[in-house]
């Protein structure tokens, strides 16, 4: 027979257990240390559309051009676009202490959207923003830092997510992303001499001609192993490398008319102007031999440019005949069918974006 005592303490054990218990709390996110990798997949999403990024190790500049800080980069490549030059951006992050006095000296950064935007003869030219661990900072091309533009790079400094440590399926994603390239893959590293290609026909559009274009009738005319942009301010050029830096044939477009001056040789012959420079430094600099012509709009003109350090033994590995071919290739002009341009995207060589090692 139970007891009134234990009947009481029975009661309360059951209703103990039917009591509802405080939910468990969520397992915290797996997180990782930041990488370069990782800056360039949170570039990719901030500006999207580059054909490479790559990263590493990296300097963040400080007061330029003495201080500097370490840190880890990423770069988005951008190719240009029928009437815009290529582009860069990049992003920068280092666990280095936030200076004000060294990084916007002398009222030189103007604050907004909670970033610093550092000025350059009243001109943007990066954009810095604080962390609790250490900075950001945001530079590129001159295009980045126009009004239009500007509010990317600066969401770009201002995301939460760069910092110390991240999510680890932010990681994952990164390791994934189909545009990141090793150092080995912006130069023309080991890439292997491809034979001449077949170009498409016309599609009828017409565009301003890209750098890409004009590879792309470089490779229909010339083995080549890589090819990348030449393009300066007065003109547009593309570039095939047929092996190394200092053998390659080039071709521009350019409102500047074509000056003997400077040339060894010069001469006109069928309505071409060929030109040869072989007085050079050493036997480390090409020989280059150019043909240009004016266009029919009479206010651009075509050049094509050989360098070649195999030349000081002997003939131009490729012949002027054939140079004299690209100069008055029909396609090549100020301006070109829209599916030249789309070749030259589609080109099926590397595309450098490395500075050249050779002259």
């Amino acid at each position: 027979m139970r007891t009134p005592c234990s009947a009481l303490v029975l009661a309360l054990v059951l209703l103990a257990g039917c009591s509802p218990s405080a939910p468990p709390s969520p397992s915290p996110r797996p997180t990782t240390a930041i990488t370069a990798q990782v800056l360039g997949q949170i570039l990719d999403e901030h500006a999207p559309g580059a054909f490479a990024i790559a990263g590493g190790d990296g300097v963040l500049s400080a007061n330029q051009p003495t201080e500097f800080v370490r840190g880890i980069e990423a770069t988005a490549y951008h190719r240009a676009t029928p009437g815009h030059p290529a582009q860069t951006l990049t992003v920068r992050y280092s666990p280095t202490p936030f200076n004000d006095t060294v990084l916007c000296p002398a009222k030189s950064c103007t604050e907004r959207d909670g970033v610093l935007v550092r000025l350059r003869d009243q001109r943007p030219v990066d954009v810095i923003a604080q962390r609790a661990e250490g900075l950001v900072q945001v530079t590129g091309s001159v295009g980045w830092f126009t009004t239009d533009r500007l509010p990317t790079a600066i969401a770009l400094a201002k995301d939460a997510r760069i910092g110390p440590s991240v999510d680890a399926s932010l990681a994952t994603e990164a390791a994934a992303n189909p545009r990141w390239r090793t150092a080995d893959q912006l130069t023309c590293g080991s890439a292997a001499t491809q034979p001449p290609i077949a170009l498409p026909g016309a599609a009828g559009a017409v565009e301003q001609v890209t750098p890409q274009a004009l590879a792309a009738v470089l490779a229909s005319h010339v083995p080549a192993a890589c090819a990348g942009d030449d393009s300066v301010q007065d003109r547009i050029g593309g570039t095939v490398y047929l092996g190394s830096d200092a053998e390659r044939v080039s071709l521009a477009v350019t409102d500047v008319p074509f000056d003997c001056k400077g040339y060894d040789r010069c001469r006109t012959t069928d309505g071409l102007r060929v030109a040869e420079q072989s007085d050079v430094p050493d036997d480390s600099y090409p020989y280059h031999l150019v043909v240009a012509r004016q266009l029919s709009d009479g206010e651009h003109w075509v050049v094509v440019d050989e360098a070649s350090v195999v030349a000081h033994k002997g003939d131009f590995p490729v012949a002027l005949d054939v140079l004299k071919q690209i100069a008055i290739d029909p396609r090549v002009g100020a301006s070109v069918d829209a599916a030249l341009n789309q070749a030259g995207n589609d080109l099926p060589l590397r595309w450098r974006v490395a500075a050249r090692t050779a002259e």
